[in-house]
């Protein structure tokens, strides 16, 4: 075998474990802060390679005139460019493994 395809196999090996880690985190609730102010809470279904997340069963939370807001909102995606926090209601090794995930899927 040559050195590429070694370089392939400890890539898929890699991702396959990035998988492992976030499977880890599915269904687990999530808060998301958007640029614009919202905070967007649902359940971590998917995260992909690019850092963008899918939640379901979410709801939107906004404050207009001091007064708040909330909206089901359904499945959401939120592209990784919009995102300014993320966290989850988890044990505090889930949350710092997602923290790691992110950080892996945005480089």
């Amino acid at each position: 075998m040559s050195d590429q395809a070694a370089e392939s196999g400890s890539g898929a090996q890699s991702r396959s474990t990035l998988a492992e880690q976030a499977a880890v985190l599915l269904h687990k609730r999530c808060r998301i802060r958007v640029k614009d102010g919202r905070l967007l809470v649902g359940e971590f279904t998917c995260l992909d390679k690019q850092g963008n997340i899918i939640l379901t069963n979410t709801y939107e939370h906004m404050t207009l005139n001091g007064a708040h807001h909330e909206k089901l909102m359904g499945q959401v995606l939120v592209p990784a460019a919009h995102r300014t926090s993320c966290e989850f209601e988890a044990l505090p090794a889930d949350a710092a493994q997602l923290q790691q995930l992110l950080g892996a899927a945005q480089a």
